[in-house]
């Protein structure tokens, strides 16, 4: 979860999850059905979903999201490697890093082939590499390449 220094300073830091209600929180719909997504917190087994409220919402661009926290519309939730660089700016700050961690799973399609071009083999690898998950198999049950 992170903010604009901006906006911490007009709003203040919270301490909790339950100062989430005083905060405007940006909003993610899913594109394919409008639902709301609601935001992931804790590690592990302790891992939870609330639902938070808010005038923004985006749908179908996370990075949309990003833009309106950046400057200074409110509290918005994604993943770490989308916002890396504007944490090491300082553009965005981390809010409440101790219940952050939890993380919704993506998908990665990459056209299916008995050799992958090294390009791409390198960018699944870097991914895997850095983000710490394994590959699952295929619908099919096949192994994916690698």
């Amino acid at each position: 979860m992170v903010a604009s220094p901006a906006y911490l300073s007009r709003t203040g830091r919270l301490k909790s999850l339950d100062d989430l209600k005083h905060h405007e929180c940006i909003q993610f719909d899913l594109p394919s059905s409008g639902r709301k997504v609601p935001w992931m917190f804790g590690r592990g087994v302790d891992m939870h979903e609330h639902f938070s409220e808010g005038s923004y919402t985006c749908a179908g661009d996370m990075l949309g999201g990003v833009t309106l926290a950046r400057n200074g519309a409110g509290l918005f939730q994604t993943y770490r490697f989308v916002v890396e660089k504007d944490l090491a700016s300082g553009a965005l700050i981390e809010v409440l890093p101790k219940l952050g961690g939890a993380s919704r799973p993506f998908v990665l399609l990459y056209p299916h082939k008995r050799h992958l071009s090294l390009r791409v083999r390198r960018f699944v690898d870097f991914l895997v590499e850095n983000l710490g998950h394994t590959p699952r198999t295929g619908m099919n049950g096949a192994k994916r390449p690698g």
